[in-house]
C-alpha cells in the first residue's frame, strides 16, 4: 500500500483563535516590549559568548600579551553577566506577562458566566 501524504494546508493548525486574546494583550505593551527586549538581548549573548571563547582560545593564550587575555577574559565574565541578567529578566517578563493573562482571560469569563 502507498502511504498517503498529509495535505500541507490540512495538517497546519488553525492559529486564529488565538487573535481573541489581541484585547488582552493590548493592555501589557510595555511588558510586551521588554519581553521581546530581553530576548533579543540573551539571544544575542547566546550566539556571542561561543564566537569570544573561540577567540579567546585561538589568540589569547600566548606569553607576549598578558594584558589582552586579562581584558577578555574581563569581557567574557561580563558578557557571562549579561547573559544571565537578560535570561533572568526575560524570564521575569514573560512569565509575569503570562500570568496577567490567564487572570484577566479568566476574569472576563467568571464576568460572562455569572452575568
Amino acid at each position: 500500500m502507498a502511504q498517503q501524504q498529509p495535505d500541507s494546508t490540512a495538517s497546519r493548525r488553525n492559529l486564529q483563535p488565538l487573535a481573541q486574546l489581541l484585547p488582552y494583550l493590548k493592555r501589557y505593551k510595555t511588558k510586551i516590549a521588554y519581553a521581546l527586549f530581553f530576548l533579543t538581548l540573551a539571544a544575542a549573548m547566546t550566539l556571542a559568548l561561543p564566537l569570544a571563547v573561540r577567540r579567546m582560545i585561538d589568540h589569547g593564550f600566548n606569553e607576549a600579551d598578558h594584558a589582552f587575555i586579562n581584558n577578555y577574559f574581563g569581557m567574557l565574565v561580563l558578557m557571562g553577566h549579561l547573559l544571565a541578567l537578560a535570561s533572568a529578566m526575560r524570564y521575569y517578563h514573560v512569565i509575569s506577562l503570562g500570568e496577567r493573562l490567564v487572570s484577566d482571560v479568566r476574569r472576563a469569563v467568571f464576568t460572562r458566566v455569572t452575568a
